[in-house]
């Protein structure tokens, strides 16, 4: 009879869990499969018309003066590729060389190619292209899922979203949350370029094993990728 008695409440017990899991909602019921928690990833273009004389392919008056300004305004910094669409003009190598030329005093250099940044620059102009990676973080708030109902000891749904979050926060440059830096070897013109110009400024010289007649020979050529 004792035996009886515990059957039956054991029973019981079985029979009150089995239906609180069915008064759980599906949804809410941790599946053992946690959603992976990822920052997302994208690329922001900005675009700054620059104007130049037709005939010779310079720039005109104040034409660098509202490029400086244009890099400020939007924070330029490490990370961000600059391009320039020049069109089908009769001097588009003109243009990019005085584009360029005037880019290289704030140490930054034109990538080879432009992408398509939308319409055709107009007659007597081009186009500066500023592409820009930014990051999102995931959600860390994730409390749909009962926990309680994990019957397959999964992983809670916000394992490892601040790693992620830190992760996405604390890298330079976003792209690389995508594919990393290929090994291209060491760039020494901008660390080059700069050590010169500072102590050109302060009118200091400097020797590297090669002579310069003034410092505005380095403001030629492309960075070497």
């Amino acid at each position: 009879m004792k035996n009886h008695r515990h059957i039956l409440r054991a029973g019981a017990i079985l029979a009150s869990l089995v239906l609180a899991a069915a008064c759980v909602p599906k949804s809410a019921q941790f599946t053992g499969v946690a959603p992976q928690k990822r920052n997302e990833v994208q690329m922001v273009r900005m675009t700054h018309e620059v104007r130049f004389n037709p005939t010779t392919g310079e720039m005109l008056t104040g034409e660098a003066n509202r490029i400086d300004s244009f890099l400020s305004s939007i924070r330029f910094g490490y990370g961000d590729t600059v391009s320039l669409d020049v069109g089908d003009g009769p001097v588009p190598a003109n243009r990019w060389r005085a584009v360029n030329a005037h880019l290289n005093q704030r140490g930054i250099w034109l990538e080879d190619r432009a992408p398509i940044s939308g319409a055709a620059p107009r007659p007597g102009s081009a186009v500066l292209v500023i592409d820009r990676y930014v990051v999102s973080a995931p959600n860390c708030s994730d409390w749909g899922q009962n926990l309680s109902v994990n019957w397959s000891n999964g992983q809670s749904p916000n394992f490892g979203c601040s790693t992620t979050t830190l992760l996405g926060l604390m890298v330079a440059n976003p792209r690389d949350l995508i594919h990393g830096q290929p090994d291209g070897g060491p760039v020494g013109e901008a660390a080059t370029d700069a050590i010169v110009r500072s102590r050109a400024t302060r009118g200091a010289g400097i020797t590297l094993g090669i002579r310069l007649s003034n410092v505005e020979a380095l403001g030629t050529g492309t960075r070497r990728q």
